[in-house]
C-alpha cells in the first residue's frame, strides 16, 4: 500500500473554496477495498486518514478512528443567551431554505 503525506497547511483550491489539509497519511480512493484491513488495523492505533479521488487528486473524505467514550456535545449551548428575530414581512420556502430551485 503506498501513501502518501499531505504537509500541515497545504492548501487545495476549489475555485470558491480553499480546503486545508493537515498532516495526515491520504489514500487514493482506489487503495481503500484492496488494503481495508492494514487501514483498519493503523485507524485502531489512533492514525487518521486522508482519501484523494481523481486524476486531480482532491481530497473528499477522512477515516478517523471511532471513539467510542468520545465527549458528548452539549445541545442548546446558547440557549438563553442568544435571540433570532425575523422581520415580520419575512418569507421563505422549504426549497428555498434547502437550495432546490
Amino acid at each position: 500500500m503506498r501513501v502518501s503525506t499531505a504537509v500541515s497547511g497545504t492548501p487545495y483550491d476549489y475555485g470558491d473554496k480553499i480546503l486545508y489539509i493537515f498532516v495526515m497519511e491520504t489514500l487514493l480512493a482506489t487503495q481503500i477495498t484492496p488494503n481495508f484491513s492494514k487501514i483498519a488495523a493503523n485507524l485502531q492505533k489512533g492514525k487518521r486518514f486522508g482519501v484523494l479521488y481523481g486524476k486531480a487528486k482532491k481530497p473528499v473524505a477522512m477515516l478517523v478512528p471511532f471513539e467510542e467514550n468520545a465527549k458528548k456535545r452539549k445541545i442548546g449551548i446558547l440557549d438563553g443567551k442568544a435571540t433570532i428575530e425575523f422581520s415580520s414581512d419575512f418569507e421563505m420556502t422549504t426549497e428555498e431554505l434547502l437550495e432546490l430551485k
